[in-house]
């Protein structure tokens, strides 16, 4: 097999063995939070840390609070005139929630923000970011100076691929908000925008600081943990089968070697009993297929004239076995014609005297000395009936 056609299938089975782990990880991880109450599990997994979401409308300024995944906790409209950074400290401190705690999100319409989708083969689900990367470059005339974006690659359905939604907001738009709002554009950690009409569509989050390191969260070490339990359990599982497989091949092959010579021994009697069989089979046929003594006597007897009898009815057998001959003697008052009338018999043929005809002076009638052949089946009649 060609190199290359190797490493693309080793490259393949590797994606797609992460991609198991990972499925395995997030379905072990959604059991377990499915068991806490909803507070509790966003607590652990985003460190109870919150979203304010910040959005200029026509006459005032929209406050929302809400969870790491966008459920809306709380939201205040506050007039234009009498909006400051104060104002987002105010609405903080009333719910108790430090400043330290949040991160800054603003909202942009949603004409502001473009979307792209793109579908690509699983195997390329590490590189991902450089390929969307040089996916924007070539294909849109965007220019990364002047743009922030952001993406994600969730799975489709079979998850043979990856369908991934990036957004592009341009920095002009985004600098331009976050001057009316009197923030710092370090403060803002991400822009929001309004989902689409279509279900499976996700909510566009553009980060504005993507590429920032960030430490292992609890998702990744629960993901990893609870897959490391789980592939142990596997394992344990895996091994408990296969000894029960093994106790029980084990306890065949002792039943197998008792029985071993018993079943020789029955081998060799279906062996004889197939033998005599088949000699009873052999004898069936030759009996179908050549008349016996008795047929023959039978025939003789139902064809020949009541003036001929005969003295003497004899069978001879061809060197080569596989033709039948017999030889007729005896008295008749017309023995000539007997040879027509053996021809026109179904069991006979080719017949011809063998000997003079000639006057028994005691019997006063004809003796005869003649020969015929015995026809074997149909087959062989209708060829010499031709």
């Amino acid at each position: 097999m060609d190199i290359k056609k190797l490493f693309a299938i080793s490259q393949r089975c590797s994606a797609r063995l992460a991609n198991a782990t990972r499925r395995l990880g997030s379905w072990w991880l959604n059991e377990f939070l499915d068991l806490i109450p909803q507070k509790m599990g966003e607590r652990l997994i985003h460190r109870g840390r919150k979203v304010l979401v910040l959005a200029i409308q026509e006459d005032v300024v929209a406050l929302s609070l809400q969870t790491a995944n966008h459920h809306a906790l709380l939201s205040e409209q506050i007039e234009k005139r009498d909006y400051s950074v104060g104002a987002i400290q105010r609405f903080l401190n009333s719910q108790g929630v430090g400043r330290a705690d949040v991160d800054i999100a603003i909202h942009l319409p949603i004409e502001n923000i473009f979307c792209r989708r793109m579908t690509l083969p699983i195997e390329v689900n590490g590189d991902i970011d450089r390929i969307v990367e040089q996916s924007l470059l070539k294909k849109t005339p965007f220019n990364l100076g002047e743009i922030y974006c952001d993406h994600i690659a969730p799975r489709t359905a079979d998850g043979d691929k990856v369908s991934i939604w990036q957004w592009i907001v341009m920095r002009e738009n985004v600098h331009q908000t976050v001057s009316h709002l009197q923030i710092g554009i370090d403060e803002v950690a991400m822009v929001i925008g309004r989902k689409g009409g279509n279900e499976t569509s996700p909510l566009p989050v553009i980060r504005l600081n993507p590429t920032k390191p960030k430490p292992a969260s609890w998702t990744q070490k629960s993901i990893l943990a609870l897959t490391y339990s789980a592939a142990a359990l596997a394992f344990v599982a895996g091994g408990a089968k296969y000894w029960h497989q093994q106790a029980l091949i084990d306890n065949l092959e002792s039943e197998i070697a008792e029985v071993a010579p018993k079943a020789r021994e029955v081998r060799e009697i279906i062996r004889a009993v197939q033998g005599k069989q088949g000699a009873l089979r052999r004898l069936r046929i030759h009996r179908e297929s050549a008349p016996f003594f008795i047929d023959v006597w039978e025939e003789a007897t139902r064809i020949l004239p009541s003036n001929t009898w005969l003295t003497e009815l004899r069978f001879v057998e061809s060197p080569d076995k596989r033709s039948q001959q017999i030889t007729m003697t005896g008295f008749s008052a017309a023995a000539p014609g007997l040879i027509s009338i053996l021809n026109k018999s179904s069991l006979f043929s080719d017949a011809a005297l063998t000997a003079p005809v000639f006057l028994d002076p005691v019997e006063k009638v004809e003796r005869f000395t003649l020969q015929t052949k015995v026809i074997h089946s149909e087959h062989e009649k209708k060829a010499l009936h031709r």
